[in-house]
């Protein structure tokens, strides 16, 4: 085996010197030839970047370190530390996120000291089971997200309720404090930095003994024709290229949309669950509520989520294709004048109209709910998701452009696309039960009762690059399952889905990012 290694290092060495025999340094204008405009100066900024990156983890560890053997670190530590910021030229700003980053690392580590005090051994068995359950259950596609979620919160739960994770978030906020103390001083004077990318040597270029311009100089003057070009100094330039060419950001615009909507919803059977029973109401009509216009309301940037309200947040990846994330804002109101068909039973008088009044006082009376059944008679049920139909969802969105002026200052595209989502109604349930007078039910709070699926057509008029107009079109597809219904275990789930399609104005900004320079490269450059 050693042996072998020595033949190995002998080999390598061989090698390396038969390669540094057949190149040379590259001459100052083989490297302006080679590297693209600004390419040197980018290679020195990648390098100093990386070499701060290095420091700054090599510095925390060891400070880190030396925590974990003396159990605290003393105020020349804290200082160099700092100190080594400021050298690096960071803001105030930059140093806090700094601080608050290696304080997240100081609380991990507290973490995964004390682990077993905080998850006892028998409950991380539980955890990992259930866990593995999951994992399987996933790979069959049968992993619900309500079921992943539930035992999320359980772990989370679990960890934040630790006696000992309270006492390391104590630990934590004082290491950060003891930091920003002395970073707020603003005492120390900035230093030159080692890694400063001035300080960097000339690159070291190493380019085949028998390279040259000269491969370039062809009757083509264009150069167009690619079988004149030595593959070896093709290859080698594409390279260069290669590690010195700027990056596409990954994300090439963002854009916000606000705007308003009137929906229209599909029947549907709806069941409440309640201590008194179980009851149903089918083909119940849902309706939207839209507010009246007013400028004070809708152009009031305190009440503008009153309204029938969407908002859109996305970013495009390119021309073609992205992501939103959208809060549709409708309503959904029954309808309780119409006669409708109650199956079930609840073991409550419920209040409706009286046929044969003897005074203004008669107008209404209790019955029984059988008889209310009989007479198809919902007028003492009134519920809405008023505040409203929130759907809460994720998408792709394809991007057509249809028309553009030549400037570029409007033009027309077409948007298609769909997602998922999940419904997070504000429902209020009002019953007229047991007396004239006795209207019982609760405004609730917000509450994620379920989930659906979404598609849309937009048609886009974007002005100068930024302000656009958008017309749309969305169908949504939406089961509500788990809807509150007065403060107890009661509950509310529309059997069918409800079907929904709203029509939307809206306004909108978008930013482009990374926008190319039109500066044109020949890829080719003459000798000289």
């Amino acid at each position: 085996m050693k042996f072998f290694l020595l033949s190995l290092a002998i080999m390598s060495s061989m090698l390396l010197a038969q390669a540094q025999e057949n190149h040379r340094e590259a001459t100052n204008e083989e490297k302006e030839y080679l590297l693209p405009e600004g390419g040197e100066e980018k290679l020195k900024m990648m390098g100093a970047k990386l070499a701060r990156e290095n420091e700054n983890t090599l510095m925390e560890e060891a400070l880190l370190k030396d925590l974990r053997t003396k159990g605290q670190l003393n105020d020349d530590q804290k200082h160099a530390y700092i100190q080594h910021l400021t050298n690096q030229g960071l803001t105030k700003d930059q140093i806090k996120l700094n601080i608050d980053e290696f304080s997240r690392k100081y609380f991990s580590q507290l973490q995964l000291k004390r682990i077993k005090d905080i998850i006892p051994q028998e409950k991380q068995k539980e955890f990992e089971i259930k866990f593995n359950e999951l994992e399987k259950k996933d790979e069959e596609g049968k992993l619900g997200h309500d079921e992943l979620d539930k035992e999320l919160t359980k772990l989370y739960e679990q960890i934040s309720a630790s006696p000992v994770t309270k006492e390391n978030e104590l630990k934590m906020k004082s290491f950060s404090a003891s930091f920003l103390t002395i970073a707020s001083e603003n005492t120390l004077a900035k230093k030159p930095f080692l890694y400063d990318p001035k300080s960097f040597s000339p690159l070291k270029i190493r380019v085949p003994k028998n390279f040259s311009t000269s491969y370039f100089k062809t009757r083509d003057p264009l150069c167009l024709n690619q079988s004149y070009i030595d593959p070896q100094v093709n290859d080698l330039k594409s390279q260069v290229d290669d590690i010195t060419k700027e990056k596409k950001p990954l994300i090439h615009q963002i854009y916000f949309s606000w705007g308003y909507n009137r929906a229209y919803h599909s029947n549907t059977d709806v069941k409440f669950t309640t201590q008194d029973g179980t009851f149903t109401v089918h083909d119940a009509v849902g309706k939207d509520r839209p507010s009246p216009f007013d400028p004070k309301v809708y152009f009031n940037p305190t009440k503008l989520s009153i309204p029938q309200y969407n908002l859109e947040i996305g970013v495009m990846f390119n021309e073609k294709w992205g992501m939103e994330l959208k809060q549709d804002h409708m309503k959904w109101v029954f309808d309780n004048k119409r006669p409708y068909e109650l199956t079930g039973d609840y073991n409550r008088q419920v209040v409706i109209k009286n046929d044969n009044p003897v005074a203004d006082w008669d107008l209404v009376r209790p019955v029984d709910f059988s008889l209310a059944k009989s007479k198809k008679d919902a007028t003492w049920l009134s519920f809405e998701h008023s505040d409203g139909y929130n759907y809460l969802s994720l998408g792709a969105i394809y991007n057509q452009n249809i028309y553009q002026t030549k400037n570029k200052k409007f033009s027309i595209d077409s948007r298609f696309g769909g997602g998922a989502g999940l419904m997070i109604p504000k429902t209020r349930v009002m019953m007229h039960v047991d007396r004239p007078w006795n209207w019982e039910g609760l405004d609730n709070k917000f509450h994620i009762a379920g989930g659906g699926i979404h598609g849309e057509a937009k048609l886009k008029f974007t002005f100068w690059n930024s302000i656009y107009l958008q017309a749309s079109t969305r169908g949504t597809y939406i089961k509500v399952k788990d809807a509150l219904v007065d403060g107890s275990n009661a509950r509310m789930e529309h059997i069918r889905p409800i079907a929904s399609v709203q029509f939307m104005g809206q306004i909108g900004y978008q930013h482009m990012i990374g926008k190319k320079k039109n500066k044109k490269r020949t890829g080719i450059k003459p000798s000289l």
